[in-house]
């Protein structure tokens, strides 16, 4: 009997489009649960959050693939180290912006949202890098498999968490639950 094989391209597709797919459940979950007003806030916090961490996106993961020693134990404690120091600085920066940002939008008591989101990068700064470092030989699954279950575990504590917790603290939940 013949083994049915999917090409690993397949793979990672699917896993993606199945993470990229969660993240609207979770958007329209927590649009249905907050109302427009609080999405607004919650797309503040989410913006905030991504412009930090575009910024500060120097790629020592994506390196850590591409380069010709990206196996040697000694790169990959560097990118560690650097990803670290990342997630600490981007945490510093939201902490010192928190305040300034939700007195922009309008929402001055909402700084502490912001400023607990700078814990999202810090604890993405700690992730171990070795999915990464398999994808050198073409082994996703890892990589795959972290990605595909922080977004299933985050979806679940969407829906459970906009049932108890107020306005868009939800979100700041989740976005921690989904970085650990």
């Amino acid at each position: 009997m013949a083994k049915w094989h999917m090409p690993p391209t397949v793979i990672v597709g699917l896993t993606q489009f199945a993470v990229e797919g969660l993240g609207l459940v979770r958007n329209v979950v927590l649009a249905r649960a907050l109302g427009p007003a609080e999405m607004g806030l919650v797309a503040a916090l989410t913006l905030a959050l991504s412009l930090v961490e575009m910024i500060s996106d120097f790629g020592p993961d994506r390196l850590l693939v591409q380069a010709e020693d990206g196996d040697r134990p000694e790169f990959q404690a560097t990118a560690h180290t650097l990803l670290v120091l990342r997630g600490l600085v981007t945490a510093v920066l939201l902490a010192l912006l928190a305040f300034p940002l939700a007195t922009w939008i309008g929402r001055p008591e909402c700084g502490w949202a912001v400023s607990a989101m700078g814990l999202v990068p810090a604890i993405r700064g700690l992730q171990h890098l070795d999915g990464k470092r398999f994808q050198r030989q073409q082994n996703f699954l890892p990589s795959m498999t972290i990605d595909f279950t922080a977004a299933v575990v985050s979806t679940i504590a969407v829906v459970a968490m906009t049932q108890w917790l107020p306005r868009g603290d939800a979100l700041v939940w989740v976005s921690l639950i989904q970085a650990v």
